[in-house]
């Protein structure tokens, strides 16, 4: 348990006041973590901290710094509250950590996407799906993604199939469950671009972990009483996920951070 976990190497990257604005939101900590009275470095120390106490039980946080307990324990704990399968026992690195976050994602989608076609029915999920494709679309024309991952797209078995079987690039994965959550913000009346980087995903994306995409996604069924505060838990895993994906195609030149 020390710094550089795959948790702080995600904040100490965090150069987005709205970013933070987003844990605040998610973590529902606004009354004690104010990001425009902070510094970076307290900024990353704060989280380290809320992200972890919040999993955490409440007696053995009194004895824990900011970096217990691990990450890794927490991706896989959150991994097994939410019954996704395939997600190995321990995860040594970053590449498993990345792997078993691109299954939560596709999971919560997933719980999404049931509770839509139960609420609305099939053609409401269809209409989504296909204002998803359009917005590929578009991005593909642009240059945003490559021909490979798009030809990918445009077959068969479903949006959410192909983020969770891991068919596409990471990169495809990235910008695919972004599209994904913007064409149902769209569908509930939420004005959203076709952004693949930048604040308004975090923004976005902090709208589906609050109360409306709360219950849309069904996450409050597993949101029992216990130690973990698994509301803020999953929410923050999930949000966590796509800024490692955003600050990995930043540096690598793929995406800018203004788009």
């Amino acid at each position: 348990m020390s710094r550089g976990d795959t948790l702080d190497v995600v904040l100490r990257r965090i150069n987005n006041i709205e970013d933070w604005k987003t844990l605040v939101d998610i973590c529902e900590c606004d009354w004690k973590i104010k990001p425009e009275e902070l510094s970076h470095t307290g900024l990353v120390k704060a989280f380290n901290q809320e992200i972890r106490s919040n999993y955490g039980h409440t007696l053995f946080n009194m004895f824990r710094d900011e970096y217990e307990p691990d990450y890794e324990e927490i991706v896989r704990e959150v991994a097994n509250k939410l019954d996704v399968k395939n997600v190995p026992y321990r995860l040594h690195d970053v590449t498993d950590v990345e792997y078993a976050e691109r299954l939560i994602v596709g999971n919560i989608l997933e719980k999404m996407k049931e509770n839509i076609i139960k609420k609305e029915g099939w053609s409401a999920w269809l209409k989504i799906e296909e204002d998803a494709n359009r917005n590929m679309e578009r991005l593909y024309q642009a240059g945003k993604i490559s021909g490979a991952d798009y030809s990918k797209m445009s077959g068969s078995g479903g949006i959410i199939a192909l983020i969770v079987a891991g068919k596409l690039s990471g990169f495809g994965v990235y910008i695919l469950a972004n599209q994904l959550f913007f064409a149902v913000a769209r569908s509930l009346g939420i004005s959203v671009g076709v952004a693949v980087a930048g604040p308004i995903i975090g923004r976005t994306i902090s709208m589906f972990l609050g109360p409306v995409g709360w219950i849309l996604s069904g996450l409050w069924l597993v949101a029992d009483l216990g130690s973990t505060n698994w509301k803020r838990t999953i929410g923050t895993v999930f949000f966590i996920a796509v800024l490692r994906q955003q600050q990995k195609y930043t540096e690598a030149g793929l995406i800018s951070a203004g788009e």
